[in-house]
């Protein structure tokens, strides 16, 4: 018998909070981690240039976090629309 559901396997209700729960929880911590690595960076920069190999590496993740973390999030919703809600 054919499934007319679009997902490749059942997601309940609670499996669809806890994701509601996992992406807020990821956001709000993400922003917290961005006060520290922002007033790193300036402390860094100014008033003396003293930007070394960690800085860098620091800003390359970042930078990758950036890129990558709504990707996953834009692949997670158009994959599973209805669940998380957020379509």
């Amino acid at each position: 018998m054919a499934s007319t559901s679009p997902f490749l396997f059942p997601i309940s209700e609670r499996v669809a909070f806890l994701s509601r729960i996992h992406i807020g929880t990821t956001i709000a911590l993400l922003g917290l981690c961005l006060i520290p690595f922002f007033a790193r960076i300036y402390i860094r920069v100014w008033p003396v240039w003293r930007f070394g190999w960690d800085d860098g590496f620091i800003v390359a993740g970042l930078v990758r976090l950036a890129y990558h973390q709504p990707a996953l999030y834009g692949l997670a919703m158009f994959c599973f629309p209805s669940p998380l809600g957020m379509n």
